[in-house]
């Protein structure tokens, strides 16, 4: 579904009788404007992919855990130019993302209610 120039993904699947605490029944949504891409899973996991994150004459991409202000909370274990390059791209973005973020937690609590 598009609304204001986000699109929103997602997965509905009927539950059914399983009394069994399938992923399922979490489902997470992905936003996406342009090309920033944000996740938001289950009690407020959010991730951001960036898909062209350059540094040097690279282009990077990756996923990485951040908070409702598009702060990284997560520490992986990429080289130092993708790092580099992963963090200037989400700061340059930042307000985009922080946006970004907040209408896609509120399109995965309309859904999940």
């Amino acid at each position: 579904m598009s609304e204001g120039g986000v699109a929103f993904y997602t997965y509905i699947l009927q539950t059914g009788w399983l009394p069994i605490p399938l992923q399922e029944r979490h489902p997470w949504v992905i936003g996406q404007e342009g090309n920033l891409v944000v996740q938001e899973k289950e009690k407020n996991q959010r991730t951001i992919t960036v898909n062209h994150a350059k540094f040097n004459g690279k282009t990077y991409t990756g996923s990485i855990a951040v908070d409702d202000q598009a702060n990284i909370i997560e520490d992986k274990e990429w080289s130092s130019d993708k790092k580099r390059a992963i963090e200037s791209f989400i700061e340059e973005h930042k307000k985009a993302y922080v946006s970004l973020l907040k209408r896609t937690s509120e399109k995965r609590a309309e859904i999940v209610q």
